[in-house]
């Protein structure tokens, strides 16, 4: 895999970042070559006196074996403006904590300058492809199917209610996105997670 080129500026300081969607359309082809898919989790949520919002996340990869490895990242993001704190300081904190996370995870590089003379522009490594991508068919991609995996090999691991529902919560946007594709895989992962939850109040 090539550098990943820094797409975004930030106006105010003046300097280039690679983005979220940049990073994760560079890896999402080899992880899903490697058969792996990578799950967050936010642990803690902090805030101080000058508006800064701290996050500290638990990132588990999985294979599609079942073999996971979870790993620990953190990230800050800042929202405040002229009228106080705005809301979207822990979405910029999370942002920052998957970035840093993918990047250092995966040793992805970054390049400024597109027609700097490089290993990846001799050639030396394998070039992202240029060419149109054609139309996906309807139904699930190998990403959703591995996060079903996933989901149900966490729920079977969770020892009370309250995990449960937050490993449903931290997911729900993935899980929407599976339920719009198709609505039976959601309902047999929905009836998965209401059975456990059953076994979990049996243990009471």
């Amino acid at each position: 895999m090539g550098y990943v080129q820094k797409d975004g500026k930030n106006e105010f300081h003046g300097y280039k970042y690679a983005s979220e969607a940049n990073l994760i359309a560079a890896l999402r082809p080899a992880l899903i070559d490697a058969g792996l898919v990578l799950i967050p989790s936010v642990t803690s949520v902090t805030q101080d006196e000058y508006g800064n919002t701290h996050v500290m996340m638990n990132f588990t990869l999985m294979d599609d074996e079942g073999y996971t490895f979870t790993f620990s990242g953190a990230g800050s993001g800042n929202d405040r403006n002229k009228n106080g704190v705005g809301d979207k300081g822990i979405y910029k904190a999370i942002t920052g904590a998957n970035k840093y996370a993918l990047m250092k995870t995966f040793l992805l590089e970054t390049g400024d300058d597109p027609e700097v003379v490089s290993d990846h522009d001799r050639g030396t490594v394998s070039q992202p492809e240029t060419k149109a991508k054609p139309e996906k068919p309807k139904g699930l991609n190998e990403d959703q199917k591995l996060l079903i995996k996933a989901l149900k090999e966490f729920a079977g691991n969770m020892t009370n209610e309250k995990e449960l529902k937050e490993l449903w919560g931290e997911n729900l946007p993935k899980i929407e996105e599976i339920e719009a594709v198709d609505p039976a895989a959601h309902e047999d992962l929905k009836e998965h997670f209401r059975a456990t939850r059953t076994k979990l109040k049996e243990k009471k």
